[in-house]
């Protein structure tokens, strides 16, 4: 008997070995589903990450074109900006130099007028037309060859006044 038990023992040992075993595979084949189904989400994964890596860099490219786009656009803010400065500077110095020119033309207009008696200002018209200075005399202003003199008057005046009586004879300076 002893023989029996010690059989009955075995196979009831057996027994909880193959139905430890029977379950110890089916946790085996979970976890070979599991890992299966593990591994494609890892490959998946990885591929998102890939993707993400690779739009990371384009970005990372595009923002490194847009700051050296910015840094040259800012070059050219610059010199754009020194060319208008050039440019103003150019102009002030026009302006300035058409102020003097137009002081000195009243200036030689003033003298001129004031260097003449009434008699020969009404015989001389001095204007100033567009920067040129224009010097008006009438005939009765005639200079002998070579003189700076004033020529006497031949004859009396006639009936026209002496301004409607001028012809022009313009002399710029």
């Amino acid at each position: 008997m002893r023989q029996q038990q010690k059989f009955a023992a075995l196979q009831g040992t057996y027994g909880e070995l193959q139905n430890d075993y029977k379950a110890l595979n089916d946790k085996y084949q979970d976890c070979q589903r599991e890992m299966s189904g593990s591994s494609t989400r890892v490959r998946s994964l990885e591929e998102q990450i890939a993707q993400q890596r690779a739009g990371l860099r384009s970005l990372q490219d595009a923002l490194n074109k847009c700051l050296n786009s910015t840094s040259q656009g800012n070059v050219n803010i610059s010199k754009l900006v020194d060319e208008i400065n050039a440019s103003n500077r150019y102009i002030q110095q026009l302006v300035n130099s058409k102020n003097k020119s137009d002081s000195l033309n009243m200036v030689l207009t003033n003298n001129l007028t004031r260097s003449l008696s009434r008699e020969e200002l009404s015989d001389v018209d001095v204007q100033v037309l567009k920067g040129v200075v224009y010097i008006s005399l009438s005939d009765k202003m005639l200079y002998r060859s070579g003189s700076y003199e004033i020529s006497p008057p031949r004859a009396k005046p006639s009936a026209r006044s002496p301004r409607s009586s001028k012809t022009t004879k313009s002399t710029t300076c």
